[in-house]
């Protein structure tokens, strides 16, 4: 099967989209959190990934296409990263809220779980192992 730059820029837009539903949902209960004055909020390092996922997409099969500044395997390369950094994205969240195992009171929790850096060090050495796999 080829995959066409039409195929590449609608999966694309799909998982832009998705990424976006995420993204927002995620703000709005990161501020319902903050107006209910339940408990601290922050800009947790598990949703970076999935700003980091959007700009690699958005920038690597749209953006610099348009500009011209790419090469003919920019677009696939780009949603395949950010598709690799995005698989992590779920996983990242669970470590947050230290759902990996029992959790105790969410009172004074760290802005950054173990559980949650672990899958962080893990997206780091996919998208490390993703790029090499491209370069070769």
């Amino acid at each position: 099967m080829t995959v066409t730059l039409g195929n590449i820029w609608s999966a694309a837009a799909v998982l832009l989209g998705f990424q976006l539903a995420a993204f927002t949902w995620r703000l709005q209960r990161e501020l319902t959190m903050e107006s209910g004055g339940v408990e601290t909020v922050w800009f947790p390092l598990a949703d970076w990934l999935n700003l980091v996922a959007f700009v690699v997409v958005a920038g690597g099969v749209f953006l610099l296409p348009v500009l011209g500044v790419s090469n003919r395997t920019l677009p696939r390369d780009a949603f395949g990263l950010g598709v690799v950094i995005l698989a992590f994205y779920p996983f990242a969240l669970v470590g947050h809220y230290k759902l990996f195992r029992q959790r105790k009171a969410r009172v004074g929790r760290p802005k950054c779980p173990r559980e949650e850096l672990i899958v962080l060090v893990e997206a780091a050495l996919a998208v490390i192992a993703y790029i090499v796999a491209a370069l070769t």
